[in-house]
């Protein structure tokens, strides 16, 4: 018997997908702060992190907060920001599966 394939919700919110750009009032030459340029959006849900992915993120030198699970033709590479919820996020790594990325994410530190 074929199994009809059901894709998985996405119900846990909307991610936003972007890189920093700096912020510089008219005619000075001097930032005065940061935002996120958004490049994309797509809902998501909340992943498990595993054993492994807590590895590497030491590895790194990093620390997980959050592991989210999106559609796999969104575009996104771990140059860009995550925002969910106002939060801004770096991603560490992305996993692939046939169907579906999986983003491990730590919280970035404070945009000035």
């Amino acid at each position: 018997m074929i199994k009809k394939y059901t894709p998985l919700p996405y119900n846990a919110g909307v991610v936003e997908f972007g890189s920093i750009r700096p912020i510089y009032p008219a005619g000075v030459n001097k930032k005065i702060g940061e935002e996120i340029q958004r490049m994309g959006k797509c809902y998501f849900d909340i992943s498990t992190v595993r054993q492994q992915d807590y590895e590497l993120a030491a590895a790194l030198g990093r620390r997980i907060t959050k592991k989210i699970r999106i559609p796999a033709h969104v575009s996104v590479t771990q140059e860009h920001k995550a925002r969910i919820d106002g939060v801004v996020y770096d991603i560490i790594s992305i996993d692939y599966d046939g169907t579906q990325q999986y983003l491990n994410l730590e919280r970035a530190e404070a945009m000035s």
